[in-house]
């Protein structure tokens, strides 16, 4: 079995002049071969003039499937720093596969291209993010571009990263781009293979979480957010949620490794409500020690004015409910222990301040 990927081996037109097959049209793209024969020496050309023998074992399967082709491409899942947000990307009605569709960016390997060094060209040519930072790899998948004919076999695998900055630059390719939650993807995502890789990326992301406040001390980090009437913005904490199911809450979550609190911040309420937020002043840091559940964890709040957006549920499985209260009304509610030493903290507050007049 050889893997034939270079042109200049002149090995292509001799292959598939042995077969009944000819070239596929690929052009420039990466056109990965196997040519199976119980016996052959097919050599490339040294510049020294000595021939270095390509060894290729026996198969036997050669008789039933003498040659096979396939193309090769990457993903990106996307995401803005640590902020939760991905990138999608809307393709040209123009594009011959899934036009007017929005997906994650992908593309074709060229001829000796390393996986990562191919996805950084794609990514670039595509968004003109030039300067991203390959994480991990989220998932390996196999698809047929239309009808399953050979031409239209696509081996790939797609990676999470990260980018530094929003400022995106799209190609002819595409129409439109947004930077939104992992659900809000999957809201405007139709094609189910692309789907599966920003599902992969959510997984990823829960195991990670998962750790924090049980087998390490967590950063839980929230945020007391007031509307116009002075009504404080409270959620519900649905049956999946990582502990106090059942309670009302100030909203927040975990920080992430490298991320400060404000940035962790930011990035949970954007993930859990849809809203960006501004972090003014710290109200306090208090011990959120859960022994019958085996967490513990450290938990400052700021408060907090909303810069944009409308909040919303968009992790059901966490927040079952949302809603405005007065600080006499939340005090009436079950609440979570860090938000019962929020209420005093800013009731004693307010109490202070009313006594300086």
């Amino acid at each position: 079995m050889v893997l034939v990927t270079d042109p200049e081996w002149g090995l292509e037109q001799k292959i598939f002049n042995n077969s009944s097959l000819s070239i596929p049209p690929f052009g420039p793209r990466l056109r990965a071969f196997w040519y199976i024969r119980k016996q052959s020496s097919l050599r490339k050309p040294s510049s020294s003039g000595n021939n270095a023998p390509m060894v290729q074992p026996n198969n036997n399967n050669t008789a039933q499937n003498p040659v096979g082709h396939f193309m090769v491409a990457t993903g990106a899942v996307i995401e803005y720093q640590n902020s939760g947000k991905i990138l999608i990307i809307k393709r040209n009605s123009k594009e011959d596969w899934h036009g007017e569709t929005w997906e994650i960016p992908y593309g074709r390997m060229d001829q000796f291209e390393t996986p990562e060094t191919g996805l950084t060209r794609e990514v670039t040519e595509e968004t003109g993010l030039s300067s991203i930072k390959i994480l991990k790899l989220l998932t390996a998948w196999h698809i047929f571009r239309g009808p399953e004919k050979v031409e239209n076999e696509l081996v790939g695998i797609t990676y999470h990263c990260q980018s530094e900055t929003e400022a995106v630059q799209l190609s002819a390719e595409h129409t439109a781009f947004r930077w939104v939650s992992p659900q809000e993807a999957l809201n405007l995502i139709t094609v189910e293979g692309i789907r599966r890789d920003v599902q992969a990326f959510i997984a990823e992301k829960k195991k990670y979480s998962a750790l924090i406040g049980t087998k390490v001390i967590g950063m839980g980090v929230g945020a007391l957010i007031f509307n116009d009437k002075q009504e404080m913005l409270l959620t519900l904490r649905g049956q999946k949620a990582k502990n106090e199911r059942g309670t009302w809450e100030i909203p927040g979550g975990a920080v992430e490794f490298g991320e400060t609190l404000q940035e962790g911040l930011k990035r949970e309420i954007w993930e859990e409500l849809g809203i960006e937020i501004q972090p003014q002043e710290m109200l306090q840091v208090c011990d959120h020690l859960l022994p019958d559940e085996g967490q513990h964890w450290v938990s400052p709040t700021f408060i907090c004015k909303i810069t944009s957006g409308v909040p919303k549920i968009l992790e059901p499985e966490k927040c079952a409910q949302i809603g405005w209260f007065s600080l006499e009304e939340a005090k009436k509610l079950p609440l979570s222990k860090v938000t019962q030493s929020d209420l005093h903290v800013l009731e004693d507050r307010q109490k202070s301040s009313a006594k300086a007049k």
